[in-house]
């Protein structure tokens, strides 16, 4: 027996599938129409997927977890727009909420991201301490918040089709998480966080931070044979295995870097150019023509001139 771990059983998941067919729960990102955006927000997506883990966790009956996306892509990372205090002007802030909250952006914008970087951590840690191993299956878009997530997971699979990334550098923004310094190394990880650019499943395999590439087709097939074949082997070999190889990277100072990076968000997100330029497109333009601008600066000299007709901006 396991040992047990707190989570809410009276939960009513509504942005996750969770789907119990022994030895293996399916774990389902279900916004397809925002391309599974990660929202943080009380009672989101993200606390969600917190419970269905550590539903799938507490589970005799299951021995594996199988983390996919609903729709078109996997995830394309963070919800920009799940906070509607963010797209406020301070007037209308100050009605909703009253005249002792925060009002200014920079004010709100620091709480919204401190309580962001406690969110991430949460729902981050159910699936890198979960005693079940788990599987990212991966296609699509793979952007931002969604890399966190694919990377935490023990083993990852994509499909030919899937692109990874961290486009938010191009707005002002600072990586959530500091886990692909560890997975694809200091040049790859400032490369992809200096640019913005993405890059193909093939180009993540060959950097590590994929296990396989297979075509889309034969994704699902893929995954539950290595789910089925990791259920076969003793339960207490595959969570030895797991704690063992994680504690290398906690000794490597993997966790720390995680806990500090706060630090750095706020830097990014509270200076000049983040408040008058992006998020000020945003409040007034939407999130659909900041980015639109945004991608326009870039688009004579991307490193993905190929991949500029695939858009990711519907989230």
């Amino acid at each position: 027996m396991l040992e047990e771990k707190y989570f809410y059983t009276d939960r009513k998941y509504t942005e996750v599938l969770y789907e119990k067919k022994p030895p293996i729960a399916y774990v389902t990102l279900n916004r397809p129409e925002k391309l599974n955006a990660l929202a943080q927000a009380p009672g989101r997506l993200c606390d969600q997927l917190h419970d269905a883990c550590l539903e799938a966790e507490a589970d005799d009956e299951i021995r594996v977890i199988v983390l996919k996306g609903a729709g078109r892509a996997f995830s394309a990372g963070y919800d920009l727009a799940s906070d509607e205090r963010l797209s406020m002007s301070e007037e209308e802030f100050k009605k909703e909420y009253g005249s002792e909250a925060p009002r200014s952006l920079q004010q709100r914008s620091t709480q919204f991201r401190g309580n962001v970087s406690k969110s991430t951590r949460r729902w981050l840690e159910a699936i890198w301490e979960n005693q079940k191993p788990v599987i990212a299956q991966v296609h699509g878009y793979c952007l931002a918040g969604g890399n966190d997530l694919a990377g935490m997971c023990d083993i990852t699979i994509a499909s030919e089709d899937a692109l990874f990334g961290y486009p938010p550098v191009r707005y002002v923004s600072a990586a959530v998480s500091t886990l692909w310094p560890y997975q694809i190394g200091m040049k790859h990880s400032k490369y992809l966080l200096f640019t913005g650019g993405m890059i193909t499943a093939q180009q993540a395999y060959e950097w590590g931070l994929v296990n396989e590439v297979v075509s889309r087709d034969k994704l699902e097939e893929r995954v539950n044979n290595i789910a089925q074949t990791i259920a076969l082997v003793p339960w207490v070999s595959v969570y030895g295995a797991k704690v063992m190889v994680n504690k290398y990277f906690e000794i490597m100072g993997m966790y720390t870097a995680l806990g500090s990076l706060s630090d750095y968000q706020h830097m990014v997100h509270e200076s000049e150019p983040g408040h008058t330029g992006f998020f000020k497109t945003v409040r007034e333009k939407g999130l659909k023509q900041a980015l639109s601008e945004r991608d326009a600066k870039f688009a004579p000299f991307d490193i993905n001139p190929e991949m500029r007709a695939r858009r990711y901006d519907d989230k």
